[in-house]
């Protein structure tokens, strides 16, 4: 049986206080592990997906940030956080 660490754990985010919040509403910044944001909104996945970035899938998202999983798929991580972003100030409305 595959392991998803997502799944089972705390994000790392959380656990250390990497978290912010905008008017309540907790935030997504590019030093945010992968993992983190994965577990902090169900949508993060089709986010990361969209870009090419399969996290959810990826050993690397307990320890990538957001920021180098973004870079190693030569993507702009300040559009993967604005969109995941996106989708948190969406879903607090």
């Amino acid at each position: 049986m595959l392991h998803a660490p997502w799944q089972t754990q705390t994000p790392e985010g959380a656990r250390e206080g990497h978290l912010t919040s905008a008017g309540g509403v907790a935030t997504f910044h590019k030093d945010m592990s992968i993992i983190a944001a994965l577990g902090l909104h169900s949508g993060a996945r089709a986010v990361f997906e969209q870009h090419g970035m399969s996290c959810s899938l990826c050993m690397g998202a307990s320890s990538e940030t957001i920021e180098t999983g973004a870079i190693m798929h030569s993507v702009d991580p300040a559009d993967v956080v604005s969109e995941l972003n996106q989708l948190a100030a969406s879903a607090a409305e």
